[in-house]
């Protein structure tokens, strides 16, 4: 069984897009400003790796339907949900706690 380059275009895609998280959420811990927060390294990289994201996903949909690629993206929303409780400690709300 082979897997398809568009299939690892959208695993990159949506690898990439979780990276550009994790480096957003770096950059804003501890920033005093907002101003600050967009000048460091971190978000930086994380703008980066955010316009690569897009232009994955652009290429990703020259060869697959919308309807496969869109809710496949979502999956990052559960990676990112992820480490944000095991590796930035922080809580992970119910969806009825959070209104």
């Amino acid at each position: 069984m082979t897997i398809s380059s568009s299939y690892l275009a959208l695993a990159g895609t949506i690898c990439v897009g979780v990276g550009a998280q994790v480096f957003f959420k770096i950059g804003a811990t501890g920033a005093e400003t907002t101003i600050a927060q967009l000048l460091r390294v971190s978000a930086i990289l994380g703008f980066g790796l955010s316009l690569a994201s897009v232009v994955l996903y652009v290429i990703v949909l020259r060869q697959m339907s919308q309807s496969i690629a869109f809710p496949t993206v979502s999956l990052g929303y559960l990676l990112i949900t992820a480490i944000d409780y095991f590796f930035f400690k922080e809580p992970v709300v119910s969806p009825s706690s959070a209104g």
